[in-house]
């Protein structure tokens, strides 16, 4: 069977930010074999609202057709959690030759089988109200230890959909680092009574409605 992978591409033709896409390279594996399978102009532009947000969506999916794997050098902002909604599976990575696109495809293939043995990240999310919900890393990694931390947060924060988020878990994500050093979060720890555990509180600096 066919294999798809669609790569967002800036004008050099380098792997761009989903932004920043000016186009999408279509590649398709026959028989071992990578190739070039369509070039497909889009500009998404800034995306300000829900009507643009849906547009960016949509228009996306339809130059996907059908193809269920999406590469970019970077994935932030709501349209990726919507892609991934939509059953887009995102993979980050700044090449996209033929020796990287099998690695991803390998990757995404044991990221399925995963996925099928573990119930959906947002059956673990708790709504405690007022904007505010928790998370336990420790325990979604306890039932599944090879389902990542970026797996599991980065479409919530992707999406932003929220005013607190409460995260349970051994340690800080050294990738988590880096979205807590820039301007969307503050953020504070506090140690779990009894345990080695800490809870991780980000808070966004306006508040929005539910995941």
């Amino acid at each position: 069977m066919a294999k798809e992978i669609a790569v967002c591409c800036e004008d050099t033709d380098a792997v761009a930010t989903l932004s920043a896409t000016t186009h999408i390279k279509k590649f398709r594996r026959e028989q071992g074999v990578w190739e070039l399978v369509g070039v497909l102009p889009i500009t998404l532009g800034d995306i300000s609202g829900i009507a643009d947000l849906r547009k960016a969506v949509a228009s996306i999916l339809e130059l996907l057709d059908g193809c269920k794997i999406l590469v970019a050098s970077s994935f932030i902002g709501a349209a990726a959690y919507h892609l991934e909604r939509n059953g887009i599976h995102l993979w980050e990575s700044l090449d996209a030759d033929l020796f990287s696109l099998d690695d991803i495809l390998s990757k995404d293939e044991a990221d399925q089988d995963v996925s099928e043995t573990v119930e959906t990240k947002h059956n673990f999310v708790t709504y405690l109200g007022n904007g505010v919900y928790q998370i336990s890393l420790t325990e979604i990694q306890r039932q599944n230890g090879t389902i990542t931390s970026k797996q599991i947060l980065m479409p919530i924060l992707s999406a932003g959909t929220f005013y607190e988020l409460q995260i349970d878990c051994c340690h800080i994500p050294p990738w988590l680092e880096g979205e807590l050093a820039g301007e969307r979060f503050d953020s504070r720890v506090e140690p779990l009574t009894g345990s080695s555990k800490f809870r991780l509180f980000l808070t966004k600096k306006t508040c929005a409605s539910g995941i």
